[in-house]
């Protein structure tokens, strides 16, 4: 099962903090803010690991924001 990752920078988030969310079609899956000062976008790898998904491309450009392909790690 493949789903959406998405960094949502603090401008964008209205929280203090960049935010990594993931979702599926039917909406988000879980979300987490990101560590202060963490390079964007790379920086929310280890995040997206701690959170039991793996990226499967590269992040992209987005509106602001940066999206990818996510699934599960075992």
């Amino acid at each position: 099962m493949t789903l959406g990752a998405y960094i949502l920078p603090s401008s964008l988030s209205g929280c203090l903090l960049d935010y990594l969310l993931v979702s599926d079609a039917g909406g988000p899956v879980t979300d987490r803010p990101l560590s202060y000062g963490a390079p964007l976008p790379d920086g929310a790898d280890a995040e997206l690991f701690d959170l039991g998904y793996a990226r499967l491309d590269a992040w992209t450009a987005t509106g602001g924001g940066w999206h990818c392909t996510v699934e599960p790690h075992i």
